[in-house]
């Protein structure tokens, strides 16, 4: 029914563990790992069934969609490697998802925003204004999905791939350098002329293991103008859709 799709780098226990959980042998049916770590070798430590990539250099955080070139099944599921999704969740997701499978279904996500950010206004604190390029959504429609858990359609995957080099990239980063979330969301958006949608259902963190891109000083300014250049390039508007 579902193809989860893991990308592999720096925190393989997580991996390991993520597998044990979510790889039932029928709702997520499939599982498969690409691993972009050519120092890490993944053969003998998956279980039996596992479908792996084995790559010898690293693609990048795009390659989660190349795996959805591979799958056997429509409804694709990716999140992080540092997060886990309960199969109740996952049902959830799923459930949703059905009723439109043109859209992308997710767990944490929200919208830019125009002038002041509001959580920045409700505490009184601007002094991680910088970090906050879009306002959260906890529930209902949304531009930006973030990557702790999202479901989609296979054909996107290949849609993604077909738009993502012409994209127009921050400074000093590409349009995929840990901003396919945005690309991928703007682009299933531009093909549905729909939201995206997020859920409200739980997901439990299992450690980013010191290695989170989000920790670059860059990380945030560059995903603030990738999200402007991916409504610029996609002719989507802040309240498109939001209605």
């Amino acid at each position: 029914m579902i193809t989860l799709l893991l990308l592999s780098w720096k925190r393989v226990e997580n991996i390991l563990k993520i597998i044990d959980k979510e790889f039932d042998g029928e709702l997520i049916s499939e599982v498969i790992v690409w691993n972009n770590n050519p120092n890490e070798e993944l053969r003998n430590r998956l279980p039996e069934g596992i479908r792996l990539i084995q790559v010898n250099e690293d693609f990048g955080i795009r390659t989660r969609f190349a795996m959805g070139l591979f799958a056997n099944n429509d409804c694709i599921l990716y999140h992080d490697d540092d997060t886990h999704i309960p199969n109740l969740t996952i049902k959830n997701m799923f459930n949703e998802w059905s009723l439109d499978e043109d859209i992308m279904i997710g767990l944490v996500g929200g919208n830019p925003f125009e002038g002041e950010c509001s959580r920045c206004i409700s505490s009184g604190n601007e002094d991680s204004h910088d970090r906050h390029y879009y306002n959260k959504v906890r529930e209902g429609k949304a531009h930006l999905l973030l990557g702790h858990g999202v479901m989609l359609h296979r054909k996107h995957c290949c849609g993604f791939f077909i738009e993502e080099r012409n994209l127009p990239a921050p400074p000093n980063a590409s349009p995929f350098d840990s901003h396919d979330d945005i690309v991928i969301s703007y682009y299933v958006m531009s093909k549905s002329h729909k939201a995206n949608e997020i859920i409200n259902s739980r997901f439990e963190w299992l450690g980013d293991g010191g290695v989170a891109l989000s920790d670059r000083d860059t990380h945030y300014e560059q995903r603030r103008v990738m999200m402007e250049n991916c409504q610029t390039y996609f002719s989507i508007k802040i309240d498109d859709y939001m209605r």
